[in-house]
């Protein structure tokens, strides 16, 4: 959807992405906690594999703006799985929405 000012948002939030948002703060928490210390023990905890593991983990750098988009569906349409997990800036100043 193309909003007055120019902005994009999708419209209902996208399962897929919500999961993984959700997934990887879990994640990011089971690691600060110290119940996980390395990749394998998350991946098995998790009962996935080590390479999907890690690429959902990236989620973790999330900044609150865009993890609270995702989770209401108010993102631009090219935020999508594939594209955080492969092009995610740490930087929060970097993952700015626009508008």
């Amino acid at each position: 959807m193309i909003l007055s000012k120019g902005e994009c948002k999708s419209g209902a939030p996208i399962a897929s992405l919500v999961r993984a948002a959700v997934l990887a703060r879990t994640w990011s928490d089971w690691i600060v906690s110290g119940d996980v210390k390395n990749l394998e023990q998350l991946a098995a905890k998790a009962g996935l594999n080590k390479r999907y593991t890690s690429r959902i983990l990236r989620l973790a750098a999330l900044s609150p703006t865009l993890y609270e988009a995702i989770l209401s569906g108010n993102h631009p349409p090219l935020v999508t799985l594939l594209a955080l997990t492969k092009t995610l800036p740490l930087s929060w100043e970097e993952q700015r929405l626009p508008g």
